[in-house]
């Protein structure tokens, strides 16, 4: 199963409507994603139906700075968060479940981004990875 599969299925299960944002060339023989950065979109609405947010989602499942730093450069991700959208990178790893030796599971490693403050979204990367951020 591909990371933005993955990503689907862990979206619907929180009850948001999410679909395919990025497109299939065949000329070209590659994928284009929409506005160069999002897999996904997703919508996501309060209970009351009254409110709610889109979101533009990367799945990714290595090279995670590389994606923060290619986004964040970006001026339709500046625009998208200027239209008060919201941007997520999904970063997908795959863990030991309950310590070495035993059975690897998908993790999902959750990050919001704003293009306009990318520092923000690599420090709480290198955290995750337990480096220090500079």
């Amino acid at each position: 199963m591909r990371a933005r599969e993955r990503s689907m299925r862990y979206l619907r299960g929180l009850g948001m409507r999410v679909d395919l944002a990025e497109r299939w060339i065949p000329q070209a023989r590659q994928r284009k994603d929409l506005f160069g950065f999002a897999d996904l979109v997703a919508l996501s609405m309060s209970h009351d139906r009254e409110d709610g947010q889109i979101v533009a989602i990367q799945c990714v499942n290595t090279h995670l700075e590389d994606h923060i730093r290619k986004i964040a450069a970006l001026d339709a991700a500046k625009d998208w968060c200027a239209a008060h959208g919201g941007i997520e990178i999904h970063n997908w790893v795959k863990r030991c479940s309950a310590g070495r030796g035993t059975r690897k599971v998908w993790l999902l490693e959750r990050i919001e981004l704003n293009p306009c403050n990318p520092e923000c979204a690599l420090k709480y990367v290198a955290k995750l990875r337990g480096k220090v951020a500079a």
